[in-house]
């Protein structure tokens, strides 16, 4: 074959990205592209190809969610080693940068450090001084039932909770891991479809993957998921779940309206599929009436501390549906024997330390700051988000493609999220960016970078690409 820029798919049946995805395939088993060989740009190879950019972008990811390509911010994309796992995390998640290189990370949003460090310190110091004896045993679900309870009066603000125990509330290591046990907890036979929007969280994908579900998206508009989209799927498919962000989708920031909620929740108990809905992103107080509230028997209620404190202390929970706590207890148990006790403990300290309502009140006043800076310098350009929100939705005006903002944005020192990353596989991508917002950095300099994306704006390409 020569080299990969010399592939011919020009006669091929189908989808010429499925046709270029197995060609990449067939030259890695021939040993014509080797382990950690880099990949030609996505332009380099769409015009040698005389393909689509999209073409090429879309095999990349075809291949990087099998973990046959994977992707480093800054550096491209390259052949995995035949003995690693999938690397697709890495174009989500690039490695720290460092504050002093001049590269400010708009991917993933960073929360500023407003005293709840202290409080994680004075926290680890009396985890150091529980008795020898607790730290010889597995935990249990008693370890943790004082911070279930904490939970369930401190945290959740979008539903009602007096109807509710501690036996409702399952501990989880983040977000994530909620998002994976409930779905262990919830699909069976061998090939279950889930359904979710057209855009949807990353790490929903994975988690499908390892559990040999179906993935299937379906139409979103500004008030949510489509009913009608949903019900044709139902009657395609053995759908068994629905997973969803009522409040601040991710990407498109959509809150689904209760009108939209009602009926959804009828499509539920007409066909009998549950629902996820993941409230990991917004730090949202009040969303009433609630999927939980509408729907108490099939809703399970994601939630975490990661975007509210820290989001290395990897703390999430779920709230389970009535009649299933035990199921959702025995799965977490069976993954994990649950969440360690020094944790466990961490999380109780910094829920009820006496200023935790405070220091949440600042991080979400800090991160409505920088919304309000977003707005006044990218506003013009149809972006989307809110006070509460931690990222914004941005479509690329006329002159500019998403990925090609994102390299400009790069070279500007800038790393920022193209929304091609948050569609399955075969999924349609609007032409749009994720902007994260960071509270880590002062706000001048979020500011300056938030001016140096209008002015790139401002300024289209000029050259027309293939």
């Amino acid at each position: 074959m020569g080299t990969i820029m010399d592939l011919d798919i020009s006669n091929a049946t189908g989808p010429k990205y499925r046709a270029l995805a197995a060609a990449v395939e067939q030259a890695i088993e021939a040993k014509e592209l080797k382990p950690n060989d880099k990949m030609p740009t996505v332009r380099d190879l769409a015009w040698q190809l005389k393909v689509t950019p999209g073409t090429v972008a879309r095999a990349y990811q075809r291949l990087t969610d099998k973990g046959v390509l994977h992707a480093r911010v800054g550096s491209g994309t390259f052949v995995s080693a035949p003995d690693t796992e999938s690397r697709q995390d890495f174009i989500y998640y690039p490695e720290e940068t460092a504050p002093d290189s001049g590269v400010l990370d708009l991917m993933s949003p960073r929360l500023p450090d407003v005293g709840q460090i202290a409080q994680i310190r004075e926290a680890l110091r009396k985890v150091a001084d529980l008795p020898t004896a607790l730290f010889l045993q597995y935990p249990d679900m008693a370890q943790s039932r004082a911070l279930r309870e904490t939970i369930l009066t401190t945290k959740l603000k979008s539903f009602p909770t007096d109807a509710l125990t501690p036996d409702h509330v399952v501990l989880s290591h983040g977000g994530q891991h909620a998002l994976s046990l409930v779905m262990q907890a919830v699909l069976s036979g061998a090939t279950p479809a889930v359904l979710t929007e057209e855009l949807a969280y990353p790490g929903f994908r994975h988690t499908a993957r390892q559990l040999r579900a179906r993935p299937v998206s379906v139409a979103q508009d500004e008030e949510g998921p489509v009913p009608s989209a949903i019900h044709a799927a139902c009657l395609a498919h053995d759908v068994q779940l629905l997973v969803t962000s009522a409040h601040a989708h991710n990407p498109t920031t959509i809150t689904t309206s209760p009108a939209r909620r009602r009926e959804i929740v009828e499509l539920a108990r007409l066909h009998d599929f549950q629902i996820i809905d993941d409230q990991s992103y917004g730090l949202v107080r009040s969303d009433r009436p609630s999927y939980r509230e509408m729907a108490p028997e099939r809703v399970w209620f994601i939630s975490a501390l990661s975007k509210s404190i820290s989001p290395n202390l990897r703390l999430g929970w779920f709230v389970t549906p009535d009649g299933k706590s035990a199921l959702g207890q025995r799965t977490a148990n069976f993954s994990s024997f649950g969440v360690s006790l020094p944790i466990v403990q961490l999380g109780q300290s910094v829920l009820t330390a006496a200023n935790a309502d405070e220091v949440r009140d600042r991080v979400r006043a800090e991160n409505a700051h920088r919304v309000g800076v977003m707005q006044a310098e990218l506003g013009q350009f149809g972006l989307r988000t809110g006070p509460d929100i931690s990222f914004a939705y941005l479509p690329m005006p006329t002159g500019w493609r998403a990925s090609a903002f994102q390299r400009a944005a790069e070279n500007a020192g800038i790393l920022l999220r193209n929304v091609d990353n948050y569609t399955l596989v075969d999924g349609r991508a609007p032409n749009a960016v994720r902007i994260a917002i960071n509270s880590a950095v002062s706000r001048d300099r979020f500011q300056q970078a938030c001016v140096t994306l209008r002015r790139l704006l401002e300024s289209p390409p000029h050259e027309i690409g293939v």
